[in-house]
């Protein structure tokens, strides 16, 4: 009989925390891999701020009808 498994808390990262280590972790592979210039790819991003949407309430019954109508649009 095996043993039940352990709850184990695993605390999950914040937006914030992983964009600080990314800086970090960016900033340091650039100077610890000489032919890697990570600085290119950072700068050309977008930016988190750009990516944000604001919410829109929708149902199920209209959006399955919205994406319906497209999909029988769609050329064949």
């Amino acid at each position: 009989v095996a043993h039940a498994p352990r709850n184990v808390h695993r605390k999950i990262p914040t937006l914030a925390e992983l964009e600080a280590e990314a800086k970090t972790t960016a900033a340091t592979n650039d100077d610890d891999l000489p032919g890697l210039q990570l600085r290119v790819l950072t700068s050309t991003l977008v930016p988190g701020s750009m990516l944000v949407e604001k919410d829109e309430e929708w149902n199920f019954d209209s959006l399955l009808r919205e994406i319906t109508n497209e999909l029988s649009d769609v050329p064949k």
